[in-house]
C-alpha cells in the first residue's frame, strides 16, 4: 500500500475493513456501560475525536473507527509546533484529555486480535 501511494488513513481504513466486523465493534462500543456515551457524544473530552454515530446504519462503524483512531493517532506524533502549520494541539501526556483516552485504548487490542488472525487466516 505504501509503494502504491496509499496513506496511512486510507491504510488503517482498509485494514479494519478487512479484519473485523461492525458487529464486533459495536459490541465492545456497548460492553461497558461508559462506553456509548464516550465514543459517540458530540462534545469529545478529546479535541478532534470523531464522535461515532451508533445510530446511523448507512455510516460504516469501521470507518467511524478507523477516523476516529486516525484523528487521535495524529494528536499523539503531529504538532502545530513541529513547523508545519497543521493540525491539532500535541496531546501530550500530562494533558487531561489523556485521562478520557481509556476507551480508546482499551479498543487497540480487540482491533490489533483480529488483524493478526485475519492476517494469519490469508493464504
Amino acid at each position: 500500500a505504501v509503494k502504491a501511494g496509499v496513506g496511512e488513513r486510507e491504510q488503517l481504513r482498509a485494514t479494519l475493513r478487512a479484519s473485523i466486523d461492525s458487529a464486533d465493534l459495536r459490541a465492545f462500543i456497548e460492553s461497558e456501560e461508559t462506553y456509548p456515551e464516550h465514543f459517540s457524544a458530540n462534545k469529545q473530552k478529546i479535541r478532534g475525536a470523531t464522535p461515532i454515530k451508533l445510530k446511523d446504519e448507512h455510516a460504516d462503524l469501521r470507518d467511524q473507527v478507523s477516523e476516529r483512531l486516525y484523528k487521535i493517532r495524529c494528536r499523539v506524533v503531529h504538532t502545530k509546533q513541529d513547523g508545519s502549520g497543521q493540525g491539532e494541539e500535541l496531546l501530550l501526556p500530562s494533558s487531561s484529555e489523556v485521562e478520557a483516552l481509556g476507551p480508546d485504548i482499551e479498543l487497540l487490542p480487540l482491533i490489533a486480535q483480529h488483524a493478526l488472525v485475519a492476517r494469519a487466516r490469508r493464504p
